[in-house]
């Protein structure tokens, strides 16, 4: 037996002190996984998403140039300047 009793409050204590650091350092490694993993999901949605919305808004402003051209070629054969 090393001399130390688990009815010793200071032998108690440095046992939850090791324990303390070592589910710390656990957290923490954890913690910077998931940070990592965030980040890069991050940057990936950042790249990913605007391509569809850019999509989406190119076939809108070619259809309104469309009508546009349409309502002008109307206003040409009816022979108003309005």
């Amino acid at each position: 037996m090393s001399g130390k009793s688990f009815y010793d409050l200071g032998y108690i204590i440095e046992i939850n002190e090791q324990w303390l650091e070592q589910y710390n350092a656990a957290y923490e490694s954890i913690m910077q996984k998931l940070t990592n993993i965030i980040v890069i999901y991050s940057a990936m949605a950042i790249f990913l998403i605007p391509i569809p919305y850019l999509g989406c808004f190119g076939i809108y402003i070619a259809n309104v140039k469309d009508d546009v051209i349409q309502k002008i070629e109307i206003v040409n054969k009816s022979g108003k300047t309005k």
